[in-house]
């Protein structure tokens, strides 16, 4: 006689949790998103540079200084998952280590 694990729907459940949420915040994040850009005294939401762009009091209203936000953004995401990923893997698997060599 086969036995079926009880648990197996709580298990799949768990398994697809984390997808259900990241799609509820995608939605949301979408409709907030559509929402407040196209209202019509909303400015919060513009994209490229305009005069109400100000970055450390610089006035990001150029072709060249918002591609230049864009690359720091850029080099700062990789910066970021690279530090997250590799090294602090790194440091605890080798620095921390409770093996002496």
């Amino acid at each position: 006689m086969k036995y079926s694990n009880p648990y197996k729907h709580i298990k799949d459940y768990l398994y697809m949790l984390p997808i259900i949420i990241s799609r509820i915040l995608i939605a949301w994040s979408s409709i907030i998103m559509i929402s407040f850009t196209f209202h019509p005294n909303y400015s919060f939401l513009k994209f490229g540079p305009n005069d109400h762009l100000i970055i450390f009091d610089i006035h990001i209203n150029t072709m060249p200084k918002y591609y230049g936000i864009i690359c720091i953004s850029i080099v700062n995401s990789i910066l970021r998952t690279l530090n997250t990923n590799i090294l602090n893997s790194w440091i605890v698997n080798n620095v921390q280590t409770i093996h002496i060599i």
